[in-house]
């Protein structure tokens, strides 16, 4: 498994983990706390676009960032 594909499944896996959590809460109704069935609903719909954005913009735009030639040199606690 290349290191990419170990990192998205990872990413993946914590924020289908998040959004498991709040899926109990869409069953919740009753009169004393009516509004925690559209609390869990509107956590998951904030959570979808973040979920797109963190495997399509965030890796391209690192990559931008990263993209200048990096100079390797050795620094005092390595210099051995």
């Amino acid at each position: 498994m290349t290191d990419r594909r170990r990192d998205v499944s990872s990413t993946v896996y914590g924020q289908v983990i998040i959004i498991l959590v709040y899926v109990p809460l869409l069953a919740f109704h009753g009169r004393r706390r009516p509004d925690v069935r559209t609390d869990g609903a509107d956590v998951m719909i904030a959570l979808a676009p973040r979920f797109v954005v963190s495997l399509t913009f965030v890796p391209a735009a690192i990559a931008i960032a990263v993209s200048k030639p990096v100079r390797e040199t050795r620094t005092w606690p390595c210099a051995g």
